[in-house]
This record gives structure tokens, sequence and C-alpha cells, in this order.
């Protein structure tokens, strides 16, 4: 997405006397309502992402970091709380009840969620979208050369590695603080606080969209990939170990237990990180059709340039908001259903506090 020129002419102004496209009574009601369910839907999954992720970094600091993949599921859970926390608050501004007040004090809201959130929810979706990248990879390398990985890839370079990969993933959309100013801008009758190019604006923001191409589909294609390689090999593991089994069993009435205790461990492991990578493959197909269209077709990038082009972005971004919602709030159901341990301590943690809720009140 390239974040914002747009939302200055931007966010299409649902009410008829502040639209700025001319549309058809039937596709403005239709855009209009679209745009409320996906206010409503970016508030409820904003909050909901919230204390997901949170309750995801509770159970992974009881767990504990010995385990690297643990690490990189916590910072995964970190990025994506502020993912969702920024979400909530743009689907708050977008709301056409906020706008029309902040209207009423001449201030352009969507500009302000822009900068304020919008910018901001981008930067910590892009450090998840590298994190997701590098647990695709590390877990892909552990399935296909397992020795050599556990040597390579300790606790300690992993702790090294995370908050470097974090800092890229957000450092990426820093620039669009120095591509615009906020001025007052006259627009019809009224003057708005509004947001406008730097002398370089224009040419940062070209910058910023060349590198989320790049980066967005440079990790979209490694973790297609790196998801491909898991699978094949988890089916050829889980023939290999059927074979074996009855071999075992054959000739010596049972099975190796720590070997295959510890197989399936890693089996579960490289299941969940199976599993986080679809659910990702599955949810940036919006945003990486968007990212493309915007850089082959530059009027996609004007949405004054046609009233429909303006419409169709707009449809765009929330489509995108929606399924980005749906991604970052949706690991701790795949961590509870899928890890044993997780599970486990989860289900620790809260009867335990059940218990002593429960204790609590017979006391009074």
């Amino acid at each position: 997405m390239n974040q914002t020129n747009s939302l200055n002419n931007s966010l299409l102004k649902w009410d008829k006397t502040h639209i700025g496209f001319t549309l058809s009574d039937r596709w403005l009601v239709f855009f209009s309502g679209y745009s409320m369910f996906s206010n409503v839907f970016d508030i409820i999954m904003g909050v909901f992402g919230c204390v997901t992720n949170t309750l995801n970094m509770v159970v992974f600091t009881n767990i504990g970091f010995k385990e690297t993949i643990n690490t990189s599921f916590f910072v995964l859970s970190v990025s994506d709380f502020f993912s969702c926390f920024t979400l909530f608050f743009i689907g708050v501004c977008m709301n056409p009840t906020v706008v029309r007040y902040f209207q009423s004090l001449s201030i352009s809201m969507y500009d302000f969620s822009d900068l304020a959130f919008f910018v901001t929810h981008l930067m910590f979706v892009g450090a998840s979208m590298i994190i997701t990248a590098f647990l695709a990879v590390e877990r892909c390398l552990c399935v296909a050369f397992p020795v050599k990985v556990k040597l390579l890839i300790t606790p300690t370079t992993v702790k090294l590695i995370l908050p470097f990969l974090f800092l890229f993933g957000i450092s990426s959309q820093a620039p669009t603080y120095f591509a615009y100013r906020l001025e007052w801008v006259t627009d019809g009758n009224r003057t708005l606080l509004s947001n406008v190019y730097t002398e370089h604006g224009e040419a940062i923001m070209n910058s910023i969209l060349l590198i989320d191409m790049v980066r967005n589909i440079a990790s979209y294609v490694t973790i297609a990939i790196c998801a491909f390689i898991i699978s094949i090999t988890l089916i050829r593991k889980s023939k290999w170990r059927k074979t074996v089994t009855r071999t075992d069993l054959t000739k010596h009435g049972n099975s190796s237990s720590s070997s295959s205790s510890y197989s399936n461990k890693e089996t579960k492991v490289t299941k969940v990180v199976l599993l986080i990578s679809l659910l990702f493959i599955f949810c940036y197909v919006p945003n990486l059709v968007m990212i493309v269209v915007m850089w082959v077709v530059d009027e996609f990038r004007m949405m004054e340039a046609s009233q429909y082009i303006g419409a169709i972005y707009l449809f765009m971004v929330q489509t995108i908001l929606m399924f980005e919602a749906f991604n970052i709030t949706m690991n701790l159901f795949i961590y509870y259903n899928t890890s044993s341990k997780f599970n486990m301590t989860f289900n620790d943690i809260f009867s335990f506090h059940r218990k002593l809720m429960g204790k609590t009140r017979s006391e009074k």
C-alpha cells in the first residue's frame, strides 16, 4: 500500500455533502455500508487481538525461552499486539461520526489518523511479516538439516537476530513522517488541517512503496516456499516413521520411546509454524495484489484520477485491514490447539486464577 497521499483527499467521506467523488446512489450506499462494517470489524478485532496477543505473551513468558522457537513466538505476539492496538484506533478514527466532529473543528481526521495510527500500524505489520518469514525459514532448516541447525541457531543467536529484524520491519515506514507536514488546506468552503507533501515527499513515498513491494513479495515468497518444503518433509517423515515403527515392533516388540517423543515434539512445533505460515499466505493475498497494482498502475495511487479508481482503492485498503486483523488475532488458537505445552501452560495459569478468585469469593 502506498500509505498516504491518499487520505488527504482520501478516504471517501461517505456523507454526500463531503464526498470527494461523484458516485451514483447505489454505489454510495454500497461503499458507505462496507466502510461502516469495516470500521466496526477493525474496532472489535483490534480489542480482541490485544487480548489474544497479551495472553500469548503471558503464556510464552511462563513457558520460558530456553527453546528458540518460544522467543520467536513471543516477539511475534508483541508485534501483533501493537498492530491490533493501532488497528483499533484506525477503526475509531474512520468512523463517519468521528470524522464529522473533527471536521467541525477544522481538522482532517483521516489525515491525523493516517500519520498517528495507520503508518504505525504498517510498521508493526511489516515487523510481523519479517518475523513470520524468519520463523518459516528457521523451521524449514530444522526439518531439512536438524543437527546442523541446532548448532547454528542457538537461543543467544535468536535473541540477537530478532531485535534486528523487528527494527528493520518497523523502520521501512519511518521516512513517511518526513514526507508530510500538517498545513491548513482550503477544500471548497472549508479550511482543514491536513497532510501535504514536503519538498521531497513524493520521492520519499515512492521509495517507501518500492521498499514495501520488495519486502512484502520477498517475505511472501519465502514463507510460501518454506511452507511447501515443510509440508512435503512432514508427509515424508510421517510415512518413514510409520515404516520404522512397524519394523521396530516386528523385531523388538516396542519402539524407541525417547526418539519418538522428541520427534513428536519437533513435529508439533513444525505444524504450529506451518499453520501460522498458511494463515499468513491466505491473509496477505489482498496486500500483495494491492502493492503490485499500485506499482504498475500509477493512476491507482492518485485517487483524484478517477472516482471509481479512488473508490476501489479505498475498498481494497479496508479489505486489507480486515484480512490483516484476522491474521494477527488468530495465533492464540493455533498455539492452543496444536502445542501441548502451550495448552497445558495456558490451562494451568488460568485454572490457578479461577481457583484463586473462587477462594477469594468464599472468604468474603
